[in-house]
């Protein structure tokens, strides 16, 4: 239509903020020219259709409705009809009435077909029809589409177009790279440069490389359009943006950042929920439920996979009719994801729907959504229905297809099928390379050649161990050579994983270590030649590496603390742990939703600034990641005077126990009992709940399980009233277990606990060990800090008061008064007093927050009596001091010079269990922020108890014993006078 003929001031000014760009101030004129009774009809009308336009891109969805009903009252020629008709689809797409929106499309198609005038608007129709049509419809519609606005030389709706054909290209990645590529340079060519054109056409180019599994790809284009956003965010849909971090949640979690996917969707939910978009808020709680998937959030993954479902039902009420099968299958397959591992049928009967509701054209067409269903129905039947699935996803011959190899060979392994597990998971391995070949496993480099270092790390693992279990099965050489060759492999992509992901996504991927690392301990046994050396660094690589990463790292900080953008990282890190305690903190609602706004911004501005800090000095980057792990050497060096070392390693059969002392070193294996975890558990419980048959039983059996099997090892040489030190490095869920209460005998009617005969400490890695045997002196200025809140009888209304609304949520959250506390710090100082040492107390109202954060620092021993709050959530746990909380995560920004820190505090040892890093619990912190020594508690320890064993403790470091001699002296000392080990004497252990 030609509008050359009118005018309008508003109108063709704002044509020229368009032409130029500058999309919002270009609306806001076109409202006005809406509004100005002066402007022509004709005008008016194309104004209206630009501003539905604008508010449908801007998620403005009720406002575009209003102003399309404001088209009824003028009367339409042709090409305006088909403009309403367009817009109405539009407006129902958004809203996810997809059944409306295909009748308004096949309406607009009817009628701007008739029409000559119609062919823009045609060729919208047709690329809406386009969205919904199966994939060689889709094609077609789309080259009609191309044809006509390359007929008007519309050249930015040719770009998006050729940018939408592209990712149709499923089955051809060539093609589909040509037609992106086309569209790339027409987004960026002077004539339509408008910056929303370059953003919709690298975002469906991050959507084909999220298809082809090239994650990175799909990663840097988002952040160039998270980079316009932040240059020309005024002037760019809004709805992009959540798609955008959806593509970015999503890479990251296919290359294992999974805590960097979290961030991502988070972001993309709230951003979608501001928009009020349903179909995109369910593709959002989806992303979020398969990260938490990832991660073994299980009831996480389950609530966000129902969200997702009940978001999907919102948008569209004729959901379970629907033919547009790619946010109901989506669903399905989200929620299927979210049962994996806590209920296999659900998870298949969800699947099964999954398939059903993609219907057999995509099925046939190998939609790669398929190809994901069929590796998951892979994975859950292990057994010859599962090489089916695999087999139907390899016939396909798709991409993608090849991610079937992956479960496949696992279902091999669980059939005892050795060669043809190898061949699959060889085939999976090689798939991943950037360039078709092999992958050579005996050459280092080989892994630079790897496109996915997740799904790389967790084949490695799993072809080591079926060629260990192929050895086993035939005593064939070369293939423990393989599985030796494979296993290193694996150790030296970690150590490159590392670096490219988020420290706690590192934790998760340690987590799942000793399945694998198992079988690579039991292959360094099989050789000829036992290499020690390299056991202890895998044994490090299961256990503490993320703690001992993250020390290193902060000494780098100090080291060259002289930079003036190491001082400003430092200061970014200890903002971002500020905001991060705040937003773990808050209930859901539009207060957390802020905060996770502010957090987000403030994170990608922290990246961006690492990112250039370690461009600027190399030479920083590499002094942060200058990991070290003794040698058997080294570590025997450490062990003088009939020191002795167990260190455990639990994999998914079998337990591992490495004994070091000065002379001899010495690897045991054990079968793994089927119930270990639910015994060790139980254990734990037992003392927790004081009780005592239940106790002593499973007290026995763990001896008989963890300790008789190095008996002759630590008893060695052993005079009958010797106590010998002995240090242990748990692993898993043996980090709630205190070994010294367990025991194998009664003597004298009462039992012999380990106790007895050992000083007991524990400690996270060889690497942690030996690092604090090399520590330097102390700079504490002052020697003794007592702190107890005492927390006087208050009423409810009081503890309100003094908390100011810092409680965490807790409604009936009470603290119990503790008067002995008093007692207990008060008796200490004065233990200190006698021995001519200087002491400080923090009594009642005076043991606040901010005078311990200002003087922790100044004094060697650091003795807190208080309460520990624990919440599910562990960021909500802390010491709970006159004011506040002292939270888990504000304690590693804590700079400490102690000696000792003691929390004589209710479980204040008791944190989320990692397999890997132990419990990340308030302990770990105050190691990290610089205690040499922290004693904490396992269980709830009775108030007068706590104080008389740590009474006998200090006397005991005053008379000149060592921390942990004085501690197992105290312990031993009260269980003598008491008659057993009770639950407040075995709560208490060492870390050091």
């Amino acid at each position: 239509m030609d509008l050359s003929n009118y005018t309008n001031p508003y109108y063709d000014q704002a044509v020229e903020l368009a032409k130029n760009g500058q999309l919002r101030d270009a609306a806001k004129l076109y409202r006005k020219a809406v509004e100005d009774p002066d402007c022509p009809p004709e005008l008016q009308i194309e104004a209206i259709v630009k501003v539905i336009n604008d508010y449908c891109e801007e998620g403005k969805i009720d406002l575009a409705e209003a102003y399309l009903l404001r088209l009824d009252a003028y009367e339409l020629n042709n090409y305006q009809l088909g403009k309403k008709y367009n817009q109405k689809a539009s407006i129902a797409d958004h809203k996810g009435e997809n059944d409306k929106r295909n009748r308004l499309v096949e309406q607009a198609i009817l009628h701007c077909e008739q029409f000559a005038e119609c062919k823009n608007e045609l060729a919208s129709a047709y690329m809406r029809k386009s969205n919904f049509a199966p994939l060689l419809e889709k094609r077609e519609l789309l080259l009609k589409a191309i044809d006509l606005v390359k007929e008007n030389d519309d050249y930015p709706r040719l770009a998006s177009y050729m940018s939408k054909l592209g990712i149709t290209y499923t089955d051809d990645y060539d093609r589909g790279m040509e037609w992106l590529s086309k569209a790339l340079d027409l987004a960026s060519t002077k004539p339509i440069r408008w910056e929303v054109y370059l953003a919709r056409v690298r975002s469906w180019k991050a959507f084909f490389h999220l298809r082809f599994n090239e994650y990175h790809k799909a990663i840097d284009l988002c952040l160039q359009i998270e980079q316009l956003f932040q240059r020309e965010g005024n002037n760019l849909p809004a709805l992009i943006r959540p798609y955008n971090y959806m593509y970015l949640g999503g890479a990251y979690e296919m290359i294992g950042d999974y805590y960097e996917s979290l961030v991502y969707n988070n972001k993309a939910l709230i951003f979608s929920e501001k928009l009020g978009i349903k179909a995109s808020m369910a593709m959002c709680a989806g992303g979020l439920s398969e990260a938490y998937a990832a991660i073994g959030k299980t009831q996480l993954s389950i609530k966000y996979a129902l969200l997702s479902f009940e978001f999907f039902k919102q948008a569209d009420e004729n959901w379970d009719k629907n033919v547009e099968y790619s946010y109901l299958h989506g669903t399905y397959m989200t929620l299927g994801t979210a049962y994996l591992k806590v209920d296999r049928q659900k998870a298949i009967y969800y699947y099964e729907k999954s398939i059903a509701a993609l219907g057999d054209k995509a099925v046939k067409a190998g939609d790669p959504s398929y190809i994901s269903l069929l590796r998951g129905l892979t994975g859950l039947n292990p057994d010859q229905k599962g090489i089916d699935y695999a087999q139907k996803a390899l016939d396909l011959k798709q991409p993608g297809s090849h991610r079937v190899y992956f479960p496949m060979g696992l279902v091999y392994m669980q059939m005892q099928q050795h060669d043809k597990a190898i061949d699959a998971l060889e085939k999976a391995l090689n798939y991943l390379r950037k360039q078709p070949g092999t992958i050579d496993i005996h050459d280092p480099n080989s892994i630079l050649d790897l496109s996915d270092m997740k799904e790389g790390l967790d084949t490695l693992l799993k072809l080591g161990e079926a060629y260990y279990r192929r050895y086993e099965a035939y005593s064939g050489e070369r293939d423990l050579a393989q599985a030796l060759a494979v296993f290193s492999l694996s150790y030296q992509l970690m150590a490159l994983l590392r670096r490219g992901i988020d420290t706690k996504s590192v934790v998760f991927h340690n987590d799942l270590l000793s399945a694998g690392y198992t079988f690579y301990i039991k292959a360094i046994l099989a050789n000829r030649v036992v290499d020690y050396d390299q056991i202890i660094l895998v044994f490090d690589a299961c256990k503490g590496s993320v703690l001992h990463q993250s020390i290193i790292a902060k000494e780098a900080q100090e080291k060259y603390s002289a930079l003036p953008m190491v001082i400003k990282e430092k200061e970014l890190q200890d903002e971002l742990v500020e905001i991060e305690n705040k937003l773990e903190r808050l209930q859901d609602g539009p207060e957390k939703k802020q905060q996770h706004n502010l957090f987000f911004d403030k994170r990608m501005a922290y990246k961006a600034f690492v990112a250039d800090l370690e461009v600027a000095h190399p030479e920083y980057l590499e002094s942060k990641y200058e990991l070290s792990v003794p040698s058997l050497t080294d570590i025997q060096a450490q062990l003088k005077e009939n020191k002795k070392l167990l260190n455990y390693l639990i994999g998914e059969q079998s337990i591992l126990i490495l004994f070091i002392d000065e002379q001899e070193v010495v690897l045991r294996e054990l079968a793994k009992p089927e119930h270990f975890e639910e015994d060790v558990l139980d254990c734990f419980n037992a003392i927790r709940l004081l009780d005592q048959k239940l106790f002593e039983q499973k007290a026995r059996s763990l001896y008989q399980l963890l300790i008789s099997p190095v008996g002759d090892l630590i008893y060695s040489i052993f005079e009958e009233d010797d106590i010998y030190d002995l240090t242990i490095i748990p692993h898993g869920v043996l980090t709630k277990l205190p070994f010294e209460a367990l025991f194998e005998k009664q003597v004298a009617g009462k039992p012999d606990y380990l106790l007895n005969h050992f000083d007991v400490s524990y400690h996270y890695s060889f690497s942690l060990i030996d690092k604090a045997y090399k520590l330097q002196d102390l700079e504490a200025t002052a020697e003794f800090l007592g702190v107890a809140p005492v927390y006087d009888s208050l009423s409810r209304a009081e503890i309100d008061g003094l908390f100011n609304g810092k409680r965490s949520g807790e409604e009936d959250l009470i603290w119990k008064p503790l008067p002995y506390s008093k007692n207990e710090v008060e008796s200490i100082a004065g233990l200190f007093k006698v021995a001519g040492d200087s002491s400080c107390l923090y009594l009642k109202e005076e043991a606040n927050k901010q005078n311990l954060l200002r003087n922790l620092g100044d004094f060697k021993y650091i003795h807190m009596a208080a309460h520990f709050h624990q919440h599910d959530i562990p960021q909500r746990s802390g010491l709970v001091l006159s004011d506040d909380f002292l939270f888990v995560n504000e304690a590693y920004t804590l700079d400490l010079n102690a000696e000792l820190v003691v929390l004589s505090a209710c479980e204040s040892g008791i944190g989320e269990l990692s397999n890997s890093e132990g419990l990340m619990a308030i302990s770990r912190a105050l190691l990290y922020a610089g205690a040499r020594h922290i004693v904490s508690t396992l269980f709830q320890v009775e108030d007068q108890s706590a104080s008389e064993i740590m009474q006998l403790f200090y006397q005991e470091v005053l008379q000149g014993n060592s921390i942990k001699r004085s501690l197992n002296n105290a312990k031993r000392e009260y269980t003598r006078s008491h008659g057993v080990l009770n639950s407040s004497c075995a709560a208490f252990t060492l870390i050091g």
